[in-house]
């Protein structure tokens, strides 16, 4: 499972409605996402958990940043989508470990390299939403390209780490084949 980034939508509920705002978009999103995908029930509730969780938390440590003005601002988004990350990478990576037998900090750091680009894209997508809503809320359709373009890039990004996968596995067993092997 592709570790991905705080969504923008829970970070801007989060900043501008308070973090059960925050926690209700970060656990409907990912579940109406994956039931559309006919994803197993035990997978979309983790993973719809995990998020809730992450807003939650992200959303306790906004209380803590008080005032307004665009450094408060970035500061919010920031906290927010960090935290979320943050523990949407652990949290995940720890499941993917426990499930293949690889080592936790060897996934966290495989993770890290294949998801920081778009974990960048979507705070800076996030704070763009704030910013474009606080406005006008009309406003905030201007994003749909940028968000469209992100999603694009990561379906792409999972896309290729499961090709590589499969390139190096057995899709049966999940053993690794023969190029595996070689590669090892």
């Amino acid at each position: 499972a592709p570790i991905t980034g705080p969504s923008p939508a829970s970070n801007r509920a989060i900043v501008l409605f308070g973090w059960a705002a925050g926690v209700i978009v970060a656990f409907a999103a990912p579940v109406l996402i994956q039931l559309t995908e006919h994803r197993p029930l035990i997978r979309i509730g983790y993973k719809g958990s995990v998020f809730a969780g992450a807003a939650a938390v992200g959303g306790a440590l906004v209380t803590f940043i008080h005032g307004d003005g665009t450094g408060v601002l970035i500061s919010k988004v920031g906290v927010s989508a960090s935290t979320q990350y943050g523990i949407n990478l652990v949290l995940i990576s720890l499941v993917v470990a426990v499930t293949s037998r690889r080592p936790f900090f060897e996934l966290i750091r495989s993770s890290l390299r294949w998801t920081i680009i778009v974990f960048a894209l979507m705070a800076s997508a996030a704070l763009m939403l704030v910013v474009l809503w606080q406005r006008s809320p009309l406003l905030s359709a201007a994003l749909v390209g940028p968000l469209l373009a992100i999603a694009l890039y990561q379906r792409s990004t999972y896309r290729a780490l499961r090709a590589m996968k499969l390139a190096l596995t057995d899709p049966l067993t999940g053993l690794g084949n023969h190029r595996h092997f070689h590669d090892r």
